[in-house]
């Protein structure tokens, strides 16, 4: 469990987090992206997910799916983040 250990580390001393994915985002990178936002939020942490590519439309109906930004319509400061949550990526490529 030290990898747990250390991400709760991370996550109790930082208040801005930035979320996001691998490209062609699927099923299993939304709803980790999502999870994972909903946890920081019940934190009372900051937490924005920014993706590649727009959300696919199959996943509109998911809970906080209008919390998702693309790099296209995104209104994010890089400068107020103090993490980035890579999730979903098994491949460097991805």
């Amino acid at each position: 469990m030290k990898n747990f250990d250390e991400i709760r580390k991370v996550v109790q001393k930082n208040n801005n987090f930035l979320i996001t994915s691998h490209i062609n985002l699927d099923g299993d990178g939304i709803g980790s992206e999502l999870a994972f936002y909903f946890i920081l939020k019940k934190l009372n942490k900051k937490a924005a997910i920014l993706n590649q590519d727009r959300l696919p439309k199959i996943y509109d109906f998911l809970p906080g799916s209008d919390k998702v930004h693309y790099l296209n319509n995104n209104r994010i400061n890089p400068k107020s983040i103090d993490v980035v949550i890579v999730l979903d990526c098994s491949n460097i490529k991805r």
